[in-house]
């Protein structure tokens, strides 16, 4: 279900703290994984979201994003 047009969900800026919560939207997002051919990622693979930065960037380059409701993380961004 779509929010409606006049509810907007907070974004929140996610540290390597957050990978729980973004382990809890992947599997949520099950379906998706499975459709791509895949398997459910899992709270590892969440952690690594954090960490796989491309060897000429730094940590201090990456940040993360998530979009919050009351059920948890909707959606996720990692932007360098």
């Amino acid at each position: 279900m779509l929010p409606d047009r006049h509810h907007h969900l907070p974004l929140i800026e996610l540290t390597e703290s957050d990978a729980a919560a973004v382990a809890g939207l992947y599997v949520r997002s099950s379906d998706y994984f499975r459709e791509q051919g895949g398997e459910v990622p899992t709270l590892p693979d969440a952690s690594e979201l954090f960490a796989d930065i491309p060897p000429d960037k730094s940590p201090q380059d990456q940040a993360v994003f998530g979009l919050q409701s009351d059920k948890g993380l909707d959606a996720v961004v990692s932007t360098l």
